[in-house]
């Protein structure tokens, strides 16, 4: 009886395992062209960021370091891509936070921020 329960048990732990990968994706940043708590001299063009899978970009939202909104010309797309690119405009020097947030095609949603620095 006990061994019963025992191979009942790890048979459960085994199909839990199976499935909690496909039930929990996420769509993760792979790579960026601004790292978090970058620092660098002048802003580039466009954010660009990749994702490990299609996704959704929403709720995005750029911020100086006094809290000041900064301007975006950002239209989310219809589609869900692998690819996000976000137009920069001009950015004096000061400390900067992008926030978005990304849902993957089974409805996860993940908070982003990046955090950086415009020397100028």
């Amino acid at each position: 009886m006990k061994s019963r329960i025992l191979a009942a048990a790890l048979a459960t732990a085994a199909l839990g395992a199976l499935i909690t990968p496909a039930a929990f994706a996420h769509a993760e940043i792979t790579q960026s062209n601004i790292a978090d708590h970058a620092s660098m001299a002048t802003a580039p063009a466009a954010f660009t960021a990749a994702f490990e899978e299609s996704a959704a970009v929403s709720g995005v939202m750029l911020m100086s370091d006094a809290g000041a909104h900064v301007d975006l010309a950002y239209k989310a797309p219809k589609s869900m891509s692998k690819t996000f690119s976000l137009p920069l405009p001009k950015l004096a020097a000061g400390t900067y936070t992008l926030s978005f947030r990304v849902v993957a095609k089974d409805g996860h949603a993940m908070s982003n921020a990046i955090h950086f620095t415009i020397t100028g």
